[in-house]
């Protein structure tokens, strides 16, 4: 007795050697035992053995028609073996429901599979969009060995004219041009830029990089509209100033320079065209807060500590890192001062 089986997704055959309630031992065709859930077994037969049953079905298969058995078949789900006695009209042998079998699970765009050994045919409307799918890889391949063979031969195709720059510098391999132009590269061992050379889409290497950087840093092109160039003043007047660069004498770009002025003659310019310097701004607010009563700089910016128990200096955010500090002023800490007072008292 022998039975026919799907495993990792192919049909086996093989022969029983055990046959128990809910499983079966059976040796294949290339001699491994395996152990089969009753459940898994699609059909079982007698004859003929099982390598030649697989012969003889794929050959069989191949002579059946896909869209007539989509015709002659019901709307609901079928079993694969109930298909192929009323296709045969009379019992099928162990041949004829095996090649049906394998013709239907070969056509997954008209038979959808249910389960194992059950189909169901495809809705009209889905089969209609997936052949129309089909037909249009079935071109695209067509097209794509068209153009390989072009730039084999020393021949650029004008499909592919029309997206060299993206081709050579940001290839889109999703594109069949892409996929044509990088068959070519495998098929004739050269590079795209030197493949592309030798049919005549670049005169030399120099375009091969002007392009890139004109790709690269110029996408809209290098049309760019016209534009009035603004005169450059003619009577500007001269500046009494020797202005000197920080460069070396190597240095051959272009470079800032500065320029000094005496503070003498600096005096002289006007008050709305010469900022005030900083060190002034700084001396006026020192002169101002001593004339408010505050403490002079030299001494101890401690609040109320015992060298400096003037109230108006700034309190200083570490009171005790502040007390601990020496005096400016005395040169003495706080702990010897108050080490002083006791000898005093």
């Amino acid at each position: 007795m022998f039975v026919l089986y799907e495993e990792d997704g192919a049909f086996k055959a093989g022969t029983i050697l055990a046959d128990n309630d809910a499983t079966l031992q059976v040796e294949n065709t290339h001699g491994k035992r395996v152990k089969l859930k009753r459940a898994h077994v699609l059909m079982e037969f007698r004859e003929p053995g099982p390598s030649d049953l697989l012969a003889r079905a794929e050959a069989e298969a191949e002579g059946l028609d896909v869209e007539f058995l989509w015709e002659v078949c019901s709307d609901d789900e079928f079993a694969f073996a109930d298909f192929a006695a009323e296709y045969q009209g009379r019992a099928p042998t162990a041949v004829e429901s095996a090649a049906l079998l394998l013709r239907l699970h070969s056509a997954p765009i008209w038979f959808h599979r249910k389960g194992r050994g059950r189909f169901r045919k495809a809705p009209a409307d889905i089969l209609q969009a997936a052949l129309a799918g089909l037909e249009k890889k079935r071109q695209q391949a067509a097209a794509i060995e068209h153009m390989r063979t072009e730039l084999v031969a020393g021949r650029l195709p004008p499909e592919l004219a029309a997206l060299l720059p993206q081709a050579l510098y940001r290839p889109d391999r999703n594109r069949p041009e892409i996929k044509a132009l990088e068959a070519a590269c495998v098929d004739s061992g050269l590079s795209a830029a030197r493949l592309l050379l030798a049919c005549g889409a670049l005169a030399s290497s120099y375009d091969f990089h002007y392009n890139r950087f004109l790709f690269e840093h110029f996408p809209e092109g290098t049309a760019f509209p016209a534009i009035d160039v603004p005169v450059l003043p003619t009577a500007l007047p001269r500046a009494e100033v020797a202005a000197f660069s920080i460069d070396d004498a190597s240095t051959t770009e272009k470079a800032s320079s500065i320029s000094v002025v005496e503070a003498s003659r600096a005096a002289g310019a006007s008050a709305s065209t010469s900022p005030r310097p900083r060190s002034a701004s700084r001396a006026a607010r020192r002169s101002t807060r001593s004339r408010a009563g505050a403490c002079p700089p030299s001494i101890c910016r401690a609040t109320r500590s015992p060298c400096c128990p003037t109230k108006s200096c700034r309190p200083s955010p570490w009171p005790r890192a502040a007390t601990a500090r020496r005096c400016r002023s005395t040169s003495t800490s706080p702990r010897g001062w108050r080490s002083s007072a006791k000898r005093a008292g």
